[in-house]
């Protein structure tokens, strides 16, 4: 018999923060190769490894289970692997340019896009404190912007396309009926983004050196390994509560970018992420309580 999700909260968790670390070292890792490759060799690498990664034990699964793919399991995930794709394009173009904790501030007011999409498309109900969450983080974003101000490169708006293709890759994701595992799904979609980085990527290929080669390994492994962590926290806990911790990737990103790059944040990055993550913290514990009533 399994554990309630309350019993194993601490395991959630320990899997969230083991995968949010996993995500901003890729980040890391996609940061390097973007100064060395082309960015559309950097996005095929990390579909390309990451499918590497997952087949063994995709293969295994599906032998076991006596399961084999169709035209149906692919289609399934054609869609949501176009989006994931188009968001990892738009992010890495951010973080190629501009700080990555600052990048993904910016990028956490995705879940705030998914909660209109999810309106517009799915029947979701848009209730008063959910629009006051928007706007106090849209607030956030523009606190880290600073509109006018020149601290970052233009491609840090690259960081609010890759928020809204993310949004709308949770939202195919809701309103599928794929039902497979989490490993399956993150092996279709990423396949899908292997087939659509793939024509971009050898129109400006670039032979790699030794160190890129294992640099654009790790990239997969730790896109990977991330994505299955946090997939899997949400199988031992409630998937809203354990969310909230997926802010603490501005944390690891930070530590990490100080540590490789020399990275020092300063007070508006802190204002405008507490604005942004506060935001949506808040309309999440009162959803939370009120589901229980």
């Amino acid at each position: 018999m399994s554990a309630t999700p309350s019993n194993n909260l601490p395991i959630a968790l320990g899997l969230m923060i083991i995968g949010v670390v996993l995500v901003a070292s890729m980040d890391v890792a996609a940061k390097i190769l973007t100064t060395e490759l082309p960015l559309a060799q950097v996005v095929w690498a990390r579909f390309c490894f990451h499918v590497l990664w997952l087949t063994p034990a995709v293969w295994w699964t599906a032998r076991r289970r006596d399961q084999r793919a169709n035209i149906h399991f692919f289609r399934g995930h054609t869609l949501r692997g176009g989006m994931l794709f188009a968001a990892t394009m738009c992010y890495f173009t951010a973080i190629r340019d501009n700080p990555i904790p600052d990048t993904i501030a910016v990028f956490f007011i995705e879940p705030i896009i998914v909660m209109f999409l999810a309106a517009a498309f799915l029947g979701e109900p848009l209730q008063l404190r959910r629009l006051l969450a928007a706007i106090v983080a849209f607030t956030g974003v523009l606190v880290i912007l600073r509109p006018g101000s020149n601290v970052y490169s233009p491609t840090i708006l690259f960081a609010l396309l890759a928020a809204l293709c993310f949004a709308g890759y949770i939202v195919c994701t809701r309103a599928s009926s794929i039902k497979e595992s989490p490993l399956i799904v993150a092996w279709g979609t990423g396949f899908t983004g292997l087939i659509c980085s793939a024509p971009f990527c050898f129109i400006v290929w670039t032979s790699p050196s030794g160190h890129e080669w294992l640099l654009m390994f790790l990239l997969g492994a730790l896109a990977a390994g991330g994505h299955l962590g946090i997939t899997a926290a949400c199988r031992f806990a409630n998937a809203s509560l354990v969310a909230l911790f997926h802010y603490s990737e501005i944390i690891a990103a930070t530590i990490l970018s100080y540590l490789v790059f020399s990275y020092t944040p300063d007070r508006w990055l802190w204002v405008g992420s507490a604005l942004i993550v506060g935001a949506k913290i808040i309309v999440t514990i009162l959803e939370i309580r009120e589901k229980r009533h």
